[in-house]
């Protein structure tokens, strides 16, 4: 019975270690031995806008900006303030406690104007006698300047300014979104050139070493001299360096979308690109009026311009 307890344990021991030795296999595989995964420009893109930080840092910051808008807007909302107050005093060898509860509720209007209505109510009460008075004010006030700081045009030029910036925020989320756009065309437009001038590379290689044997074998059989040798090896040894090179590029164009996209820089990915060249008419006067209505340097120099003449 002991000798088959022993057997068991020693069969669970062995399964733990395999177990084990699995998990470490798996964990420590390089890059080199993870296979690449293909990306589209398409998928390059998308992956920038959701994962990227510069992106992400000006959508928060839209989220400040939509406030400072509402706080804005808000001026002409009705306005309530509450207010409460409690003194205690000595009169007559009597202590009396007041206490006062008031409000105010304001408006202010387009032309500079507000109204006001203020409340308060005071309590007045004696200690261990029951309440000695109560009084209550309401009032209702309206004031309107008529020269400075009246008229509809100046009261409602932060709100006209409030909404340009806001226009001018939208344009600046853009700037972003297009910026971000670009560099990441361009990025991957890199990586793909520095895939295909290693392929290139690696084709010199291969057309080196056969010239190399090929070279060999002349001279063995007397056809060629030593210095052919010399420089068939001498041109082999600068197509492997120019390889080593794209190699190395092609791995700086990987880091660099990596970093584009916010992902992992161990992550291996192959670009993948369909070209479609498709004939294009272009007209100048149709391509002026998008820019004019799309432009976001544009579109921000008019704002600033229409700001300056408020």
């Amino acid at each position: 019975m002991q000798k088959k307890n022993k057997v068991v344990i020693h069969n669970w021991l062995f399964l733990l270690l395999a177990i084990l030795l699995g998990l470490i296999s798996n964990n420590g595989l390089t890059a080199t031995q993870q296979q690449a995964k293909q990306m589209t420009l398409d998928e390059a893109i998308a992956l920038a806008l959701r994962y990227n930080r510069t992106v992400e840092s000006a959508y928060i910051g839209r989220i400040l900006e939509k406030f400072n808008l509402k706080v804005a807007q808000d001026y002409f909302y009705p306005h309530l303030s509450v207010s409460a107050s409690i003194f205690q005093a000595h009169t007559n060898r009597k202590d009396t406690l007041t206490t006062n509860i008031g409000s105010e509720l304001s408006l202010k209007i387009p032309t500079g104007g507000e109204f006001k209505l203020d409340w308060i109510q005071s309590v007045i009460e004696p200690w261990n006698i029951p309440v000695d008075g109560a009084t209550s004010n309401l009032t209702l006030s309206f004031s309107q300047p008529l020269l400075k700081g009246g008229g509809v045009d100046v009261n409602m030029a932060s709100q006209v300014i409030a909404m340009r910036q806001e226009q001018t925020n939208i344009q600046n989320l853009k700037v972003t979104l297009i910026g971000t756009v670009t560099d990441v065309i361009h990025t991957y437009r890199n990586f793909l050139l520095a895939k295909r001038s290693l392929e290139i590379s690696r084709l010199s290689v291969e057309r080196a070493q056969n010239l190399l044997q090929r070279n060999k074998a002349l001279l063995e059989a007397g056809r060629i001299a030593q210095v052919d040798i010399i420089q068939t090896e001498t041109s082999l040894a600068n197509q492997e360096l120019s390889y080593h090179r794209n190699e190395n590029a092609l791995n700086r164009a990987r880091i660099n979308l990596l970093k584009l996209l916010d992902i992992d820089r161990h992550s291996l990915i192959e670009p993948v690109v369909e070209l479609e060249v498709k004939e294009i008419y272009l007209d100048a006067e149709q391509l002026q009026q998008i820019a004019y209505d799309n432009q976001p340097a544009y579109l921000k120099a008019l704002l600033a311009h229409e700001n300056a003449n408020t």
